[in-house]
């Protein structure tokens, strides 16, 4: 019997999330972080700005492997609607981060994560939005979440799969698309662009082992 080899997948984010999720389903891809300006254009619509950046990351990446390979760009942005759409991105300091918590204190936010995959030539991606709830934060939580050092890196300043899981009320919306890669979507467009191993549906509770 043979079976079809499909060209490992390239992981182009040095997200350990995304590629815990990856594992999780199965897929074990080759991590190659790209290099780019993710500094966002003025009057930047958040969903726009998250869908161009996973198309740089991606094309970054896919430029060194020829459209042999089949590469994964993802962007994930917390924003909040306050008249106008305002991206939280990254916090750069303890000020930053305490602030943008404090936004986020009993209310809603909303979650963006678009992706790219490129593969000989095609391209899919979507952008998927998932609503969270947070409940009202006391002035000691808030303190004790910015001490442990978690919202390091985070969109938004929190981690909805570590401590910050205490503070979310409500999820509407992808899960695994706050932890930073909606997971049924990607997994989806994998297999239409046929980059996906023939067997991986029955392989799913193990780890996928036919990739070259």
């Amino acid at each position: 019997m043979t079976t079809t080899v499909i060209p490992r997948l390239v992981l182009a984010s040095a997200s350990p999330r995304r590629l815990e999720l990856l594992r999780q389903a199965g897929i074990d891809p080759e991590v190659v972080p790209p290099d780019i300006d993710e500094t966002p254009r003025i009057d930047e619509d958040p969903i726009d700005y998250a869908r161009r950046l996973s198309r740089e990351k991606a094309r970054a990446v896919a430029d060194q492997f020829r459209d042999d390979r089949p590469v994964l760009a993802a962007d994930t942005i917390v924003h909040l609607s306050d008249g106008a759409p305002r991206i939280l991105g990254k916090p750069t300091s303890v000020d930053d981060a305490r602030v943008m918590l404090a936004r986020l204190s009993n209310r809603s936010h909303q979650v963006v994560t678009a992706y790219a995959i490129l593969y000989k030539g095609a391209e899919r991606g979507r952008a998927i939005e998932t609503d969270v709830t947070f409940r009202e934060l006391s002035p000691a939580e808030l303190e004790g979440y910015i001490g442990s050092g978690e919202w390091q890196g985070k969109a938004g300043g929190y981690a909805v799969q570590g401590l910050a899981a205490a503070f979310v009320r409500a999820v509407k919306g992808s899960y695994t698309n706050i932890v930073g890669l909606p997971l049924c979507e990607v997994l989806e467009d994998l297999d239409a662009l046929q980059a996906l191993p023939l067997d991986w549906a029955l392989g799913v509770a193990s780890p996928v082992r036919n990739f070259s």
